[in-house]
């Protein structure tokens, strides 16, 4: 009988963390303030995820990421970027952050980047350039989404559900990254 409630007790507890709500005080977060990223060294897009990662940097002192061209097996990577070089008729810029996570903390990420390579668009300077601007915007987004900013409502933000020409990290962005971590003054 103690072990039934053990184990409903458990049950209960995963149950809550599940459906916690991401942009409260118990959103999943890292637990410390520096977050080692593995970027491939040798991916042609890996400068501009560097910079991506940095700009988010910037944004808050709180909070290091030491990006590492060491091999992504090793134990104290937390963040993992994958690129996948996609092409056909439908192909698609898209981006995706998956996690393992204990109690309220992420544990481990992967960022996946989808990055349209069609012919076309590598042929045409005007297309590439549109092309690799969407994909920076990816990149900050995805970034945004690992630290576990919560998607917003304006389409000028790169956390906006879909891309829009000219998005950037906007002080509501920071504002909720600096909520997620309890480092803001918490708003009204």
């Amino acid at each position: 009988m103690k072990r039934l409630f053990k184990l409903l007790f458990i049950f209960f507890i995963f149950l809550g963390i599940a459906i916690l709500p991401v942009n409260s005080a118990f959103a999943l977060k890292w637990n410390r303030s520096l977050v080692m990223i593995y970027i491939p060294k040798d991916e042609p897009y890996a400068p501009d995820m560097k910079k991506a990662v940095n700009e988010w940097q910037s944004k808050t002192k709180k909070m290091s990421i030491m990006i590492t061209p060491q091999v992504r097996d090793i134990p104290l990577v937390e963040v993992e970027t994958v690129f996948n070089k996609i092409s056909g008729e439908n192909a698609q810029n898209k981006c995706a952050v998956t996690f393992s996570s204990t109690a309220n903390y992420f544990r481990h990420a992967v960022i996946t980047l989808d990055i349209n390579n069609t012919p076309e668009i590598l042929a045409d300077p005007e297309k590439k350039q549109e092309n690799d601007a969407e994909v920076y915007a990816l990149m900050l987004k995805s970034v945004g989404l690992m630290l576990g900013v919560p998607e917003s409502n304006d389409e000028k933000s790169v956390m906006y559900k879909e891309y829009k020409k000219g998005q950037s990290i906007l002080p509501s962005d920071v504002e909720n990254l600096m909520d997620v971590y309890g480092w803001g003054v918490k708003r009204p």
